[in-house]
This record gives structure tokens, sequence and C-alpha cells, in this order.
């Protein structure tokens, strides 16, 4: 399944405009213009474990591959951040946050906007 203003497949119904329309919220999709993009640092050792580095290094990659392009802003708990700042780079902002784990979509704040 692809993913897109274009997409019927995702149930997405696109506006042709990655703004609200007046009077009404809107969710975001995935392809509107933005901004920036938040991450999340892998934090669970009991999730990942001996594959914890391996995961870290490559969500590091993409941070700051992504940060070439646009601002990035990696989430990470406070005990972590040292550590995820490191990784990722001076071009990528981290904050300390007590994330879950690597899932943002799942547990952090969404933006809609009216």
């Amino acid at each position: 399944m692809a993913c897109g203003p274009d997409d019927s497949a995702s149930g997405a119904v696109g506006t042709g405009s990655d703004r609200a329309p007046e009077g009404e919220r809107r969710f975001g999709a995935e392809w509107d213009s933005h901004a920036r993009t938040f991450m999340s640092w892998p934090a669970l050792e009991s999730v990942w474990e001996e594959d914890l580095p391996y995961v870290r290094e490559d969500i590091a990659r993409i941070a700051r591959a992504i940060a070439e392009y646009e601002y990035v802003v990696m989430m990470a708990r406070p005990d972590q951040q040292k550590a995820a700042q490191r990784a990722c780079g001076s071009q990528v902002e981290v904050i300390p946050l007590a994330v879950d784990d690597m899932w943002a979509r799942d547990t952090v704040p969404v933006f809609v906007e009216e």
C-alpha cells in the first residue's frame, strides 16, 4: 500500500490542500508540508535486547539524513539525552522527554490545526 494524497486505499481523503478548511480541525497527513520532524530515541533494552546499539545507530543515521533537509527534534529520556545528542550530532536538537521508546506516533502529542 502506498502513502500519499492520491492513495484511496489508505482511507485518507485528499483535499488538495494541507490546511484545515475554515472553521474545521484537521490532523495533517504524513506527506503534508511541515516545519520539522519529531523522532523518539530508542529507550528500552527489554524491547531491543542485544540489538539496541544497532537500532540506536540506525535511528541516529536517519535523523542526521533528514537534518540535511529540514529541522529535526529527537525526544530522548532525560538520562539518555547526552548519548542521543552524541549519536545524532549537532544538526539534530535532542530534548529531554519521558518517551516510551521510539514509537513517537503512539506515545507523544500530535498536532491538529484549526
